[in-house]
């Protein structure tokens, strides 16, 4: 910072126009760099461990998802974001008006949808100019509650209980009735 307050950036961008043009490619190069880094990560990681050969030559070296983050420079809650936002979106699948961020959202909240729901949510996001927090905001209450699963198998397990319940008391009928046969039978001998 100089004697006026401001500091040596701000005199060499005193076109606002400009500095918003390199604020937006520098953002761009960043969104770029996220899905390269992503791309990376998820290529790694299908190596290590989608082929048995590659993860016991690995193995041998000492090589891991965790060291190649350690390496990079990258906490495996960084590095695990990356590569599973990559492979939630592959490039053909990625909205091109929209960041890396808003797929990371997605990629999160709706881990186990299938892929045509969260294409449904990025066309939305892109048509709608959401921020991918306002993205995070729609999608949340769209989603099953944890609640809504646990009283779903609830009621699985109660309709489970009535029809194995229905069928002892049919197997209990069929067995009271084949007795009372036998019984008769012998009676009238």
């Amino acid at each position: 910072m100089s004697e006026s307050g401001t500091n040596a950036l701000s005199v060499a961008y005193v076109d606002y126009d400009k500095l918003v043009a390199d604020f937006q490619a520098q953002a761009e190069a960043a969104n770029a760099a996220r899905w390269a880094m992503g791309d990376l990560a998820a290529t790694l990681f299908d190596v290590i461990h989608r082929s048995p050969v590659l993860r016991a030559q690995f193995a041998k070296q000492g090589l891991s998802m965790r060291a190649f983050g350690r390496q990079v420079g990258l906490a495996p809650a960084q590095l695990d974001a990356l590569r599973l936002t990559a492979e939630a979106f592959p490039a053909r699948e990625r909205h091109p008006g929209l960041t890396w961020e808003h797929h990371q959202v997605l990629a999160r909240l709706l881990e186990d949808a299938n892929p045509a729901t969260r294409r449904k949510w990025l066309r939305e996001a892109g048509k709608k100019h959401w921020t991918p927090h306002q993205l995070r905001r729609e999608v949340r209450p769209a989603m099953p509650r944890p609640e809504t699963c646990a009283e779903e198998r609830v009621r699985k397990l109660r309709d489970q209980l009535r029809e194995a319940e229905a069928a002892l008391d049919h197997r209990r009928k069929g067995t009271a009735h084949a007795a009372g046969s036998a019984s008769r039978s012998k009676r009238q001998k």
